[in-house]
């Protein structure tokens, strides 16, 4: 399923992001609301990852996972299958299933890591403020994501490695952020970061 994985540079102590989300997509028109149309090539990992999210294909969960979990498995460390726990991302976008927690979980199933969804908070998004997937410069997004996400005490004492695990990477200000907020804990050590795919 993967084409060509990436190593991704920030704050993090290991990071990766597995194939690339989109191939090409080109406008092929416009539906009757005059909003464009496009026709989308996307990578294998991509289309798992769109069909996951909106189409409700819940299946494809463990396909992505099955691809993350081998990552993590033989990383050229060693660093990532010693983690002490599993964090998803915190949604931008609420959902009845939250497409990031069903990988993750699929993920820590696969790897025997324990999956805590609810370690790492983000406050909600400030009435009339745009939405972060609408900000595209980084300097803006981090800005925006100021005091947004928290810690939800609820580990037993002791310190760990943390993995997060998100869908898409784009500028990279939400991971920056969320590593940064973990990396402030006292009971994590080191952050590893995979995405599934980058933009």
């Amino acid at each position: 399923m993967l084409e060509q994985p990436k190593v991704l540079e920030g704050p993090w102590d290991l990071g990766c992001a597995l194939d690339k989300h989109t191939r090409k997509s080109v406008c092929i028109g416009h539906n009757e609301q005059g909003h464009p149309v496009f026709e989308t090539d996307r990578t294998p990992m991509g289309e798992a990852l769109f069909q996951l999210k909106y189409r409700n294909d819940h299946s494809k969960a463990d396909a992505i996972a099955e691809m993350i979990s081998k990552v993590i498995l033989t990383d050229g460390t060693g660093a990532m299958r010693q983690s002490g726990l599993i964090v998803p991302m915190p949604a931008s976008t609420a959902r009845p299933v939250q497409p990031v927690t069903l990988i993750a979980t699929a993920v820590g199933a696969k790897v025997g890591i324990p999956v805590f969804d609810n370690v790492l908070q983000k406050a909600p998004n400030q009435p009339g403020a745009p939405a972060l997937k609408n900000i595209h410069d980084a300097e803006e997004k981090m800005a925006a994501l100021e005091g947004r996400l928290s810690i939800n005490d609820i580990l037993t004492e002791g310190r760990w490695d943390a993995i997060i695990i998100d869908d898409l990477y784009d500028s990279g200000a939400s991971m920056k952020s969320a590593t940064n907020v973990l990396k402030s804990w006292r009971k994590i050590i080191n952050v590893f970061v995979v995405c599934c795919t980058w933009k």
